[in-house]
Parts: C-alpha cells; sequence; structure tokens
C-alpha cells in the first residue's frame, strides 16, 4: 500500500474550498426551490377562479 503525505495546511485549504463549493451549491439548490415554489403559487393563483368575476356571471349571466 502507498501512503501519500499531505500538509496538514494544503488539507485544510482543501477542505476549506470543498466546504465552500459545497456551501454554494446548496444556496444555488435552495434558491432554485424557492423560485420554483413561487411559481407554482402564481400557477395556483392564475388557476383559481376569481370570486368577483363568478358573482357578477350569476347576477348578469
Amino acid at each position: 500500500m502507498t501512503s501519500v503525505s499531505i500538509a496538514p495546511a494544503v488539507a485544510l485549504a482543501e477542505a476549506d474550498a470543498l466546504i465552500d463549493h459545497l456551501r454554494q451549491r446548496g444556496l444555488i439548490q435552495a434558491q432554485a426551490i424557492a423560485d420554483l415554489q413561487a411559481r407554482i403559487a402564481e400557477l395556483e393563483a392564475s388557476a383559481r377562479p376569481d370570486p368577483d368575476s363568478i358573482a357578477q356571471e350569476m347576477t348578469h349571466g
């Protein structure tokens, strides 16, 4: 078996970079989820009939 020696400072820098990368990816995913939830809410709102227009149709229609 071969062993590789890594300086502690290098290992720490690599770990910090990995943590930053994962944190950024998590933030991007969280933003994408929030955007999708907002879009779903918009679509649901536009699909619901307007109570005023229903009342108007019932009185005039």
